[in-house]
């Protein structure tokens, strides 16, 4: 599982979408993985990286379902004030 994390992570940075988003957000950095499944025994349906970013405290989500990646807009993060993440 973990080789298929990397396989995702380096395709996302790889990607001009990422590449893209990564020029205006030089100082966001990797800060969560999830998998996203329909069935708990199917490990392929996707994952979902996240990025945060410290200059506007927000998270931009991407995912990669097979050969597609999705990006999402950055969304505010729940959390108490001046908790680092």
């Amino acid at each position: 599982m973990l080789s298929q994390i990397k396989n995702t992570i380096k395709e996302i940075e790889n990607s001009k979408d990422f590449k893209d988003w990564y020029t205006k957000n030089k100082k966001s950095y990797l800060c969560s993985v999830f998998l996203i499944s329909e069935n708990i025994n199917e490990i392929s349906t996707g994952w979902q990286i996240d990025y945060y970013s410290p200059h506007d405290d927000t998270i931009t989500s991407f995912t990669m379902k097979g050969d597609s990646l999705q990006a999402f807009p950055p969304e505010k993060i729940f959390k108490k004030e001046k908790t680092k993440i």
